[in-house]
């Protein structure tokens, strides 16, 4: 497309990774979410290969959530659904 970045698939989803020179990081609580089957065990692969995961916590009625930050800061949630 003439301008660095990369697209990464998740499940049936795509996530297109732009690369901008003038980035600035998104506001505070802003974030996406990737639904987990595992919550657990994906804290457990991701602080394996040295990224830094909070601990799970229970949302009442919702279902178990943890965040995480890419390299530029921007907050990622696993969300474990209540099942």
């Amino acid at each position: 497309f003439g301008f660095p970045g990369a697209w990464l698939q998740a499940g049936p989803q795509q996530i297109p990774l732009l690369q901008q020179p003038d980035y600035q990081p998104a506001p505070s609580g802003q974030h996406f979410a990737f639904e987990v089957a595992d919550l657990d065990g994906a804290i457990a692969d991701l602080r394996g290969r040295g990224v830094t995961v909070s601990d799970a916590f229970e949302i009442a009625g919702v279902g178990r959530q943890a965040f995480l930050r890419d390299p530029d800061g921007n907050a990622i949630e696993l969300n474990e659904p209540k099942r």
